[in-house]
């Protein structure tokens, strides 16, 4: 029997972050959605069960965090990703206080990304803040 799909939506205002993220998750299986704002992001969200967000805490529109908080309400299940450049700051302690499955330093590191998503899909919502190099 084939494995489900699973669906991913990668929120950054960065086109070669997106490009890079859809390409990644793809070449993973993963059926990869976009958006590089926050309205677009919340609409595809509100159309959409998504199994994986992967957002950035800077948006051009709002913080991503706000979006992050959104996602957690009305997609319980799905697990939720944070980026952020360094340092960190008030807003990863807020994102890791509410429940964030994962935080990353930008720029990620495509393989320890892969290792976290795999890792969190095998257990029951961890906590881990990965600081990488």
């Amino acid at each position: 029997m084939k494995a489900e799909t699973k669906s991913v939506l990668v929120v950054d205002s960065n086109e070669s972050t997106l490009h890079t993220f859809n390409r990644l998750l793809k070449n993973r299986g993963f059926n990869v959605d976009e958006a590089s704002k926050v309205e677009e992001a919340t609409g595809k969200m509100k159309s959409k069960n998504y199994d994986l967000v992967l957002v950035s805490s800077l948006l051009p529109d709002t913080e991503g965090i706000d979006l992050f908080l959104f996602g957690r309400e009305s997609m319980p299940k799905a697990i939720e990703i944070v980026t952020k450049g360094l340092p960190f700051s008030t807003e990863i302690v807020k994102a890791i206080d509410s429940r964030a499955d994962a935080v990353f330093a930008k720029p990620v590191a495509p393989g320890e990304l892969l290792r976290v998503i795999e890792k969190i899909q095998e257990s029951s919502r961890i906590h881990v803040l990965a600081r990488l190099e």
